[in-house]
């Protein structure tokens, strides 16, 4: 059957699907993209699927598949067709079996051993299968179903309210800033500001360096409604992430910890997280080995609920225990000290403090040397700025070169030496906490 690859992929026929999955009925799925295109009039973004099924009295033990052809005779080319079982696929998508969207036979065998060594985040159906004990939120108001509920800069400052920060206030009340997706990126509520005018802008290096400096949102919000809307868990250690995801850019899972103000439209929060907890899952959701997951389980631009349940997320177990490459420090504080430092300081080598954090997932995860260097070319975008920018791919190179010395501290017992100075966690790093994180 000719059918859109949604059969396989999207949430809506997701039953149906893991149907066929169950009963072993895919004898091959082959994914195409429309550009050449091979059907007039229509669309050459459509994505449509070559799907053979058997019938119900017989069984595949595996299936074909091959994504993101644009030719039958793609089909022919070494390494873009591979084999998955049903438990296989069960591995990947445990709570929906959809199909994950692989590029290559390698994309699918660095995947699938990722999955063999880590968890899903979580596990639908399974009491003990949610051990971060995260709850997820969208946005928290809709833009445009809630937006009576909205209220401009001008007007607040003409019916008398003052503003603090970006906090306006009048007596003993409070109109909190609305966040918006696009205000935010990895490591980073401080991505962009709105300006009185409305329009949007990114937050400047010098602004950042500023620790008083806040960014404004478009709209502002009664306190006691968002509130009520954030329910039992509050405002307080949220993980926001952006709902719009896109496996062309330069990073596809784009999110940070953020103040504790709510959020609009397409701002996805995390809850249920704090101090090393939240660190350690908001270092994981900012990796390299994270996000190049995520590319393999989008089929389309959104980073929805069903499909983060079912990253690949470390048991929080290990937050407590420590990590063999630092002299008995349990990774928790370990990793907590340098994602504190990268959300205050912008005067670091910010490239060296994420390439530990990169590097000592890769250990986490499982992932080979020769895997990682592979992965890192799945991001050309990082690799092209960096080549304009400084002549090589810098993030690839000294992920690397930590990597090399993890290992090397975990083969003779030397504990690894980070190569920022001072390090992360010394009291020499150690600032106040900014205005923009205290709503008071």
């Amino acid at each position: 059957m000719i059918l859109p690859t949604g059969i396989a992929t999207d949430a809506t026929t997701q039953y149906f699907f893991k149907d066929l999955v169950e009963h072993a009925a895919i004898s091959s799925l082959y994914d195409f993209e429309n550009s050449k295109p091979l059907f007039e009039g229509v669309h050459r973004s459509f994505k449509f699927c070559l799907l053979t099924l058997v019938g119900r009295d017989t069984r595949e033990p595996q299936a074909d598949f091959a994504f993101f052809a644009h030719d039958p005779t793609d089909l022919e080319r070494p390494g873009t067709r591979f084999t998955l079982s049903p438990k296989e696929i069960t591995l990947l998508n445990p709570n929906t079996g959809t199909c994950p969207v692989f590029r290559s036979r390698r994309d699918a065998e660095i995947t699938l051993g990722i999955y063999r060594r880590v968890p899903v985040l979580i596990r639908e159906g399974d009491p003990d299968g949610n051990p971060w004990g995260v709850a997820f939120m969208q946005g928290m108001f809709n833009m445009t179903s809630d937006s009576d509920l909205f209220h401009t800069r001008d007007e607040l400052v003409d019916e008398g309210w003052e503003l603090t920060g970006n906090v306006f206030r009048r007596g003993n009340r409070k109109m909190l800033p609305l966040y918006e997706s696009k205000m935010i990126h990895q490591y980073d509520s401080r991505w962009a500001t709105y300006e009185p005018d409305g329009t949007i802008r990114d937050v400047t290096l010098e602004e950042k360096g500023i620790r008083s400096f806040v960014v404004l949102p478009r709209y502002w919000v009664k306190e006691s409604e968002a509130i009520q809307r954030s329910g039992a868990h509050g405002l307080d250690s949220m993980f926001a992430w952006r709902g719009i995801a896109r496996t062309t850019d330069v990073r596809t899972a784009i999110g940070c910890i953020v103040p504790e103000y709510p959020g609009g439209g397409n701002y996805d929060i995390a809850l249920g997280l704090s101090g090393e907890t939240l660190a350690v899952f908001a270092a994981v959701f900012s990796s390299f080995p994270f996000d190049y997951v995520v590319r393999q389980k989008l089929s389309n631009m959104h980073l929805q609920f069903s499909v983060v349940k079912q990253l690949p997320v470390l048991n929080p177990s290990l937050i407590d225990q420590p990590v063999r490459w630092a002299s008995g420090e349990k990774l928790g504080k370990w990793v907590r000290a340098r994602v504190e430092l990268l959300q205050r300081d912008w005067l670091i080598d910010r490239t060296e403090v994420r390439a530990e954090l990169d590097a000592a997932f890769v250990h986490l995860y499982g992932i080979e040397r020769e895997d990682i260097d592979y992965i890192m070319e799945t991001f050309p975008v990082v690799k092209k700025k960096e080549g304009q920018q400084h002549g090589d791919y810098r993030t690839k190179i000294t992920i690397l070169e930590i990597y090399d010395a993890m290992q090397r501290s975990m083969e003779t017992g030397e504990p690894y030496q980070t190569r920022l100075d001072p390090p992360p966690g010394d009291p020499r790093v150690a600032h106040p906490r900014g205005a923009h994180e205290d709503r008071e």
